[in-house]
């Protein structure tokens, strides 16, 4: 299975071989431009899971700069190719939040 994560020359992603598993807040898939080096830093850090290499993370930012699309294009790459990782994506809403409420949502 080839790499999913690649660009193209005019810096936009090449989408060839995703599968949007998950539709994300973009719009249309194409609109996703920039976030090279998150990308390519999360995409190596999935790789290392799969080595037994990788820890657990804080991806964290100001509210409305693109957290949650670049995960979720990190979600759909990793889904399409299909390498032994399941992907999994869920998103804290504000407020009150505890175990108990993950689990009967999850």
């Amino acid at each position: 299975m080839q790499k999913l994560l690649k660009l193209q020359k005019n810096n936009r992603w090449d989408l060839e071989g995703i599968t949007f598993a998950i539709e994300e807040r973009v719009g249309e898939p194409e609109n996703f431009i920039g976030r090279i080096k998150e990308l390519d830093f999360l995409y190596n850090w999935t790789d290392n899971i799969r080595k037994k290499l990788s820890r657990s993370i804080a991806f964290l930012g100001r509210r409305k700069i693109g957290k949650s699309l670049v995960l979720e294009r990190l979600y759909n790459i990793i889904y399409s190719e299909n390498k032994g990782l399941i992907p999994f994506y869920y998103e804290f809403t504000e407020g009150t939040r505890s175990g108990k409420n993950f689990i009967m949502i999850f």
